[in-house]
């Protein structure tokens, strides 16, 4: 049975083609698997969660702690400027009666 030439060079264009298709299947394929054993092994996925959980609860003792130091600080702050103010009004009216002695 003799081909004519132009059958043979289809012939020859459909086994590339087939080629092309079944390369092109197991790379589609691949990722298919790869993503789908990624989601559903999970593991790493699994460790960024706890990880970002674990770092949004650090953070929020952090800025409790933080704000508890400050809170202290400015308390201290307030009651020792009420204490000059006091001291200071003493000193004024110990100043009036000396110089009222004085005289």
């Amino acid at each position: 049975m003799a081909f004519c030439e132009e059958h043979t060079t289809l012939v020859k264009d459909v086994s590339e083609i087939k080629g092309i298709v079944t390369s092109l299947d197991k790379r589609i394929n691949g990722s298919f698997d790869a993503i789908s054993d990624h989601v559903n092994g999970g593991h790493r996925w699994r460790i960024a969660i706890v990880s970002i959980a674990l770092t949004l609860c650090l953070n929020l003792v952090g800025f409790a702690y933080g704000y508890g130091i400050l809170k202290k600080t400015v308390d201290t702050n307030a009651y020792a400027i009420t204490e000059m103010k006091e001291n200071n009004a003493d000193v004024k009216e110990i100043k009036e009666l000396l110089k009222a002695r004085l005289k």
